[in-house]
């Protein structure tokens, strides 16, 4: 599970895409990311930017905030459970899964975004100021 904010830059998250290389016969140039929505199947697709690719995992930055999908920036505002494809492409700028320059998917799961704040309750307990004796 991977976890971003919305409206917000430099949303980072880590997952591992190298170890899908050896299934395709073509090195990504770079990744493409679709987003959908669960709950209004909203979709959004995105370049993201790569900050590391080495054998272990892959790290990825995204733009909540704004819209520009092929610099890694796509706005989100509404919170909730997004299921998660990222691709494998030989092309920088198509923003097309179904396209030629796609090798193929890399990896899916589940991204959820959630509030930059949150607010938590405690139940304080009533605790009587005078004792009765009897």
């Amino acid at each position: 599970m991977l976890y971003i904010n919305p409206n917000q830059t430099n949303q980072r998250f880590v997952v591992t895409l190298k170890e899908k290389w050896k299934d395709f016969d073509t090195t990504p140039e770079s990744y493409l990311m679709k987003l959908v929505n669960t709950n209004n199947s909203a979709e959004y697709l995105v370049i993201p930017i790569v900050l590391t690719d080495n054998e272990r995992y892959t790290q990825l930055r995204i733009n909540t905030n704004t819209t520009a999908a092929i610099s890694g920036s796509i706005t989100i505002m509404e919170t909730g459970e997004y299921a998660y494809t990222i691709y494998g492409q030989t092309g920088t700028t198509n923003l097309d899964p179904d396209d030629t320059d796609v090798i193929g998917v890399f990896e899916i799961g589940t991204l959820y975004v959630t509030p930059t704040t949150y607010t938590e309750y405690v139940n304080e307990p009533t605790i009587p100021t005078t004792i009765v004796n009897q």
